[in-house]
C-alpha cells in the first residue's frame, strides 16, 4: 500500500469506500484469521495515516491561503491582547484573525513580522 501517492478527492472517496466496504465484510463474513488480521491492519493504518494527514491540513496554511476577510496583526501593541488571551499565541510574532460579532472566530499564528507568501501559519483558534 502506498500513502504517498496523491489522490484527487474523488479518488480518496472512491478509495475509503472500497476499504469501508471491505472492512465490514471481513468483520461479517468468516475469512482465514491471518488474511483477515493483516487486511484490517492494513485498512486501520491507512485511515490512521489519513487522519493525521487531515489534522496537520486542518492546523497549517501558507500566507497565500489567507483572504482579504483576514487581517493581519503584527504592531505588538496589537498583537499583546491576541497573546494574552489565546492559549499558545506567545509563541508566534504575527496572526491572521478573523473576526465575527466582536471576537475571534479564527487565530493564526506566524514565526516573524513578515508575511512571505510561502511561510507557514498554524492555527490557534
Amino acid at each position: 500500500m502506498n500513502f504517498v501517492t496523491p489522490m484527487t478527492k474523488e479518488q480518496a472517496q472512491a478509495y475509503q469506500d472500497e476499504l469501508r466496504a471491505e472492512l465490514a465484510h471481513l468483520l461479517l463474513i468468516e475469512t482465514p484469521i491471518r488474511y483477515e488480521s493483516e487486511r484490517i491492519y492494513q485498512i486501520r493504518r491507512y485511515f490512521k495515516e489519513l487522519g493525521k494527514e487531515c489534522e496537520s491540513a486542518r492546523k497549517t496554511k501558507i500566507v497565500a491561503q489567507f483572504g482579504p476577510e483576514y487581517t493581519f496583526v503584527s504592531d505588538s501593541q496589537d498583537t499583546a491582547p491576541i497573546k494574552a488571551d489565546i492559549a499558545g499565541a506567545k509563541d508566534y510574532d504575527a496572526f491572521f484573525v478573523l473576526l465575527g460579532d466582536g471576537e475571534y472566530t479564527e487565530v493564526w499564528g506566524m514565526a516573524g513580522i513578515v508575511p512571505f507568501r510561502s511561510k507557514l501559519v498554524t492555527r490557534l483558534l
